[in-house]
């Protein structure tokens, strides 16, 4: 069946039964093996006549067994959530119902205005075309990361994994972590809970308001890099702390609207924090962090429970290049350090 060439949308697919499905009713095996159509809309087009067991019209009740040919002909075209746009795509994990997929930094993760054909999901729907067509996958994104943000993205290619992925979002049992830069020092740890909103009159920026949604992030600072007087940037106080941060929830720009509003900017970000203020006095340490292309932000870890298997996954993904030259260079400019080795 993996060689077949595949069907184009509103046409026929044809499925050889494998014996894994022997004396399976039609209808259930429609589902478990066309997985990115709904049942109901499958068991529609056997009742009206449109499937054929061996070039015989078949009815949803009829059983397969081992090497039957079904073929199916679609009323609808099957299309895609978006175009498709070929790209790089950093795979990290991928069986027939799960993608997790590492994005980098200035990309941006679905498409909206001004954005729909450059989208990590044009990239996605590209690469998985060939299942698109034959009705295998649907890709949708459970998580989304903001254009200048790196790291994993959890993507159902399902949509009963989409369903089961969503209940344990809903539930806040998908684990996601990141790592970030901050300007000054911040507490060994700490928890913002405090309510995300829409700024009113600036459709681009996100505030802590308590007409806002519920949202909570906790953090871990696990290393503070002192600086230099003359490093660091004006009217900041002369460190960097790195940090772990966990949500419990998934709001627009929540990472970087509760540590700028608990005091740390994360490094890069013009939007919550002051161009002119954070601008590094240091050469190199500005060439540094205008190197990140982004934000000081990574989404490093990712957990779940897999929808199918229930077996635990858990990712993990390294900063890109800049962002761990950058780490190295505070290592090596900190004086606490006892030498120029790596953090």
């Amino acid at each position: 069946m993996a060689n077949e060439p595949a069907p184009k949308p509103g046409r026929t697919i044809r499925l050889a039964i494998p014996s894994s499905l022997a004396q399976e009713r039609l209808d259930r095996v429609l589902a478990r093996m066309i997985p990115a159509l709904s049942r109901s809309y499958l068991k529609k087009l056997a009742k009206e006549g449109h499937c054929f067991i061996n070039g015989v019209r078949a009815n949803p009740r009829d059983v397969v067994d081992v090497g039957d040919v079904v073929a199916l002909s679609l009323t609808e075209d099957i299309e895609p959530p978006c175009r498709p746009t070929e790209g790089a795509l950093d795979v990290r994990f991928e069986d027939e119902h799960v993608l997790v997929v590492a994005k980098p930094t200035d990309l941006v993760s679905h498409p909206a205005k001004g954005h729909h054909c450059d989208t990590l999901l044009n990239r996605i729907v590209a690469y998985l075309m060939t299942e698109i067509e034959r009705g295998w996958s649907r890709p949708h994104l459970l998580s989304r990361l903001d254009r200048y943000t790196s790291g994993l993205i959890l993507v159902a290619k399902t949509p009963r994994a989409q369903r089961i992925l969503q209940r344990q979002m809903d539930r806040r049992l998908v684990r996601r972590e990141y790592l970030a830069l901050v300007w000054g020092r911040a507490p060994r740890r700490g928890v913002v809970d405090e309510p995300i909103g829409e700024k009113r009159g600036d459709d681009a920026r996100m505030i802590v308001t308590e007409d806002g949604r519920p949202a909570r992030t906790e953090f871990v600072t696990t290393r503070v890099f002192r600086l230099r007087p003359d490093q660091a940037p004006d009217g900041r106080q002369a460190a960097v702390s790195a940090m772990r941060a966990r949500l419990s929830t998934g709001r627009t720009h929540q990472v970087r609207v509760h540590l700028a509003s608990a005091g740390h900017t994360v490094l890069g970000d013009d939007l919550y924090g002051e161009p002119e203020l954070d601008r590094p006095r240091d050469p190199q340490f500005a060439t540094r962090v205008a190197s990140l292309g982004g934000y000081a932000l990574h989404a490093g870890v990712l957990g779940f429970v897999h929808p199918i298997t229930e077996k635990p996954v858990r990712l993990v993904a390294a900063p890109p290049g800049p962002f761990l030259e950058l780490l190295r260079w505070l290592h090596r400019n900190d004086p606490q350090s006892a030498s120029g080795g790596t953090p």
